[in-house]
């Protein structure tokens, strides 16, 4: 059960990704995947993004194309679909952008890697 403290943490983007970390196999719904799921949530909220269904798709594009996947509004519905490993990478991405300036850098920098 998740406490209601480290969801206020989540939701602010103070959980770190160290804190997130447990096993290296974590389903989908496992303590570590929730955490994660909050510190991006939290993250993206930071750098300007409301979580709500009035953004998700713009959100869902964002965090794609910062893991070079192809977005795909029939296999992602949820910023939750994504595998806990992808959720790691996108947590410690934006946890390296200080705001939606270099954010947009990094999706430009993501762009010119192929993503």
């Amino acid at each position: 059960m998740v406490e209601v403290e480290d969801l206020s943490r989540q939701a602010s983007g103070q959980v770190t990704t160290e804190e997130a970390a447990s096993s290296p196999e974590d389903p989908t719904g496992s303590d570590r995947h929730t955490k994660l799921l909050g510190a991006v949530q939290g993250h993206m909220k930071r750098l300007g993004f409301a979580i709500d269904e009035e953004d998700r798709e713009e959100r869902l594009r964002v965090l794609s194309k910062l893991l070079g996947v192809s977005y795909s509004t029939d296999t992602l519905v949820s910023t939750g679909d994504f595998e806990t490993d992808e959720l790691k990478a996108l947590a410690d991405t934006l946890a390296k952008c200080s705001d939606a300036a270099a954010l947009r850098k990094a999706l430009l920098d993501a762009g010119e890697t192929g993503a």
